[in-house]
């Protein structure tokens, strides 16, 4: 929602009003005031990428750490310094591959990863397979579903 005032003569309109109707390259949306159906505009704000409270920030998170996270598409993730981000047991489809979710802090753009509690030190993987399946055995045994 965004905040539209309407400055026409006798009307007191100053608050939340939805649907947004149109949006233009400056930064304007446009809407109908419900009360006297003037056309009016309001500045769209900035998006915003606030850290939720609570949530380890980027510097407390440990190499090859496992975490309970928040993200688009996975609930544990090993964190993983060089990238920043989480590695994932991510299911899309049938499919279940691993893949990773950037840390909050470290892009204000794509960051999607909020971790909130380190849970253990992962062992060492032989390979990319043993890592996705000692994820998902983690998975079942923290979350049954």
């Amino acid at each position: 929602m965004i905040k539209f005032i309407c400055n026409n003569s006798g009307c007191i309109t100053e608050k939340e009003i939805a649907p947004v109707i149109s949006k233009d390259d400056n930064g304007y949306a446009t809407t109908i005031c419900p009360y006297c159906y003037c056309s009016i505009k309001a500045e769209i704000p900035p998006w915003s990428h606030k850290a939720p409270p609570g949530y380890l920030p980027l510097e407390r998170c440990n190499e090859g750490y496992l975490y309970l996270i928040s993200s688009r598409n996975a609930s544990l993730g090993i964190y993983k310094e060089s990238t920043k981000s989480f590695v994932i047991s991510r299911f899309k489809f049938k499919a279940n591959f691993l893949d990773e979710e950037i840390h909050w802090d470290a892009d204000n753009q794509f960051g999607t990863a909020c971790p909130w509690v380190e849970i253990e030190k992962t062992p060492s993987f032989i390979n990319s397979e043993k890592k996705l399946q000692w994820l998902n055995n983690v998975m079942k045994s923290l979350m049954p579903v």
